[in-house]
């Protein structure tokens, strides 16, 4: 695993925000997204939304959205060590089919998803269960087959290019008058 992962002692959910997903995010490539950082709302900025049902009805919000020129594109969900991705994704594809309900329904921005507990990656599109990858997090390097197809597959140019296709396809008075996911004044990424 490349050093910019730091995947000792990994025991809660926001060791894997800080020391995987976040470097995952944001590294440049070949060993990360290289996603910018500004593009990257945190928990602190993302507005919850409620999920489930009767007993099973939670407030939620994911660890992650990524955002090209205040489009959300990818949603990302950590979990802790152990704990279940398959979970995570679906709480990941809950969040992005809300976020999508909010634009017309030829655009939906959310079209992938990532789940990560600091052992394994899962990630795939938004509106389907079977993942695209599943790569342990021991293979995160550019030599890794898997790895290196995902980096292509979500990282920035793609990003930016499905992003700008987004803004093509929307009305920018539908865009600007929808509720905002985010809070008002959105902090700046952190970790």
């Amino acid at each position: 695993m490349p050093e910019n992962f730091q995947a000792d002692n990994l025991r809660t959910e926001s060791d894997v925000e800080q020391k995987i997903i976040w470097p995952l995010l944001t590294s440049q490539a070949p060993h990360g997204l290289a996603l910018p950082e500004d593009g990257i709302f945190t928990k602190v900025s993302i507005k919850s939304i409620t999920i489930g049902k009767g007993k099973s009805k939670k407030n939620y919000y994911p660890d992650y959205v990524f955002v090209h020129a205040g489009i959300p594109l990818l949603v990302i969900e950590a979990k802790a060590v152990g704990e279940d991705l398959e979970e995570a994704m679906r709480e990941a594809r809950l969040y992005s089919s809300e976020l999508n309900a909010r634009y017309s329904a030829q655009v939906d921005p959310v079209q992938h998803v990532i789940a990560c507990n600091g052992e394994r990656l899962i990630a795939g599109r938004a509106n389907t269960e079977s993942p695209e990858f599943d790569i342990l997090a021991k293979n995160f390097s550019q030599a890794d087959v898997d790895f290196s197809a995902f980096l292509e597959a979500y990282g920035h140019n793609q990003m930016s290019k499905r992003g700008e296709a987004v803004l093509k396809k929307s009305d920018p008075n539908d865009i600007g008058s929808r509720e905002k996911w985010w809070e008002e004044s959105p902090r700046k990424a952190r970790r």
